[in-house]
């Protein structure tokens, strides 16, 4: 699996875009970050963009049947499951009015527990759609038997799911699926980015390794979120090894192939807010970001070992001497517009150690 930009773009869909709609719950951890979504979403997607924010029709060869307060609970929830659209709006409506909501969950618990092979996407996401206006709580058993299915658009759902309803035992239906998959040596199953929300909403500790693993393996910004909440000291050292994928080919480049920008991001926002492990084998490539072409990246890479000089200043200085000349010259020609007399003190050392005349005459070209 390719640790780059595009496969962030080539994932599952996730809801994180309409974070901005009308939910009607709200994931009330406020570690989760944003999972504030819209319950009356129906936009005209496809069955393979399917997210349990969708309120869609189905496409059936007989129209929807009229919903009235008569009709039985259980012949609505049917209909609003299969045609979705308007149908499922006027399920909600006569639940409504009835006050069955008890009764509502009950019966959506039994379907999504044990009648998920049998429905498609769309039929699941319709289902789910009612089940989170019945409670603020996610019956485990739902979870388990979503992330128990083949089809990829379903355990994302159950991902997102747990992610919003948090709970100890949703957590441990998680922590139980995740092992497992460990064990069971089939990590990609499990490795995607919805899967280190719900792991970030119920706090699960214990798995940090498979959030570090998809780190590694895919560059989404959401392990490296979830691995500063659940274990910050840790993070701090498997970051650099992150930041240590990049080449400098590549960091040379205006676009990123081999790391993945918004996790890098949030990497150094982490530091600059953290102690640098100036002790990682990988600690000097952050003179690569710092003389990277893009602008972000650099500037980023620049303010984080700036704010180490203070206390770094000497590890910093052995670090940058070992680089090859070029990328000496060029660190040294991005801090010319630079007041801070940290900086300067560090050149002066720097200048003291380095045997390269380039970098000598640009320290001197800089004053």
């Amino acid at each position: 699996m390719s640790s780059t930009g595009i496969s962030q773009r080539q994932r599952l869909p996730s809801f994180s875009a309409i974070a901005g709609s009308l939910g009607l719950l709200l994931l009330p951890a406020a570690k989760a970050a944003a999972l504030i979504v819209s319950l009356s979403w129906i936009a005209g997607l496809s069955t393979a963009c399917t997210t349990l924010n969708e309120d869609r029709g189905g496409k059936a060869e007989t129209p929807p049947p009229k919903i009235t307060d008569e009709t039985p609970l259980d012949e609505a929830v049917e209909a609003g499951i299969r045609f979705g659209g308007d149908t499922l709006t006027e399920v909600k409506k006569r639940v409504s009015r009835r006050k069955e909501w008890v009764v509502l969950e009950e019966t959506l618990t039994k379907v999504l527990s044990k009648d998920i092979a049998k429905l498609k996407n769309e039929e699941i996401a319709n289902g789910i759609h009612l089940y989170q206006i019945t409670s603020r709580e996610t019956t485990p058993e739902i979870i388990q038997s979503m992330l128990a299915s083949d089809r990829p658009i379903v355990r994302q759902m159950a991902w997102q799911l747990a992610a919003r309803n948090p709970s100890k035992k949703v957590a441990a239906v998680i922590e139980r699926e995740l092992t497992k998959a460990v064990w069971d040596g089939d990590e990609e199953r499990v490795l995607i980015p919805e899967m280190a929300l719900a792991v970030q909403a119920n706090q699960i500790r214990s798995v940090y390794t498979l959030l570090r693993q998809g780190l590694l393996m895919q560059g989404s910004e959401e392990y490296a979120k979830a691995m500063i909440d659940l274990a910050p000291e840790k993070a701090s050292n498997d970051f650099m090894a992150y930041l240590a994928q990049a080449t400098i080919e590549d960091l040379r480049q205006l676009n990123q192939q081999s790391v993945n920008l918004y996790a890098c991001v949030t990497i150094f926002r982490f530091y600059l807010t953290h102690t640098l492990p100036v002790n990682h084998p990988g600690f000097s490539h952050l003179y690569l970001y710092a003389v990277s072409r893009n602008q972000m990246l650099a500037e980023m890479a620049q303010a984080v070992l700036e704010k180490q000089l203070g206390g770094s200043r000497e590890q910093l200085v052995y670090a940058l001497a070992r680089m090859p000349v070029w990328i000496q010259v060029a660190y040294i020609e991005g801090t010319r517009m630079n007041p801070n007399p940290n900086v300067s003190l560090f050149l002066d050392d720097l200048k003291k150690l380095s045997a390269h005349k380039e970098v000598i005459e640009e320290i001197e070209s800089r004053r």
